[in-house]
């Protein structure tokens, strides 16, 4: 990750989310933003337990990679589609 700093010794905790979708029918009514939305939401509550400090997802293809840039999510590198979204301080 680019933007490490403050955070601990790898590994670095995170969550990884699979399978996050709606289905085509629902696509442009803002359902996956909900989804991701409460995706997050429930990682921010866990993390106290779990010491999280990043989410983690893998974008089936580049639309979808878009989807997540769009929130935020960087990619973790080149050659991958993998992203992850550093979590704000506790």
């Amino acid at each position: 990750m680019r933007d490490s700093k403050g955070l601990p010794a790898y590994p670095i905790p995170g969550m990884r989310i699979v399978r996050l979708a709606s289905a085509t029918s629902a696509r442009g009514r803002g359902f996956g933003e909900m989804l991701l939305q409460n995706a997050i939401k429930r990682i921010l509550q866990a993390r106290s337990l779990l010491g999280v400090h990043a989410v983690v997802v893998e974008a089936k293809d580049a639309s979808v990679a878009a989807f997540y840039r769009k929130h935020g999510f960087r990619s973790c590198d080149s050659k991958s589609r993998q992203l992850y979204l550093r979590l704000g301080a506790a």
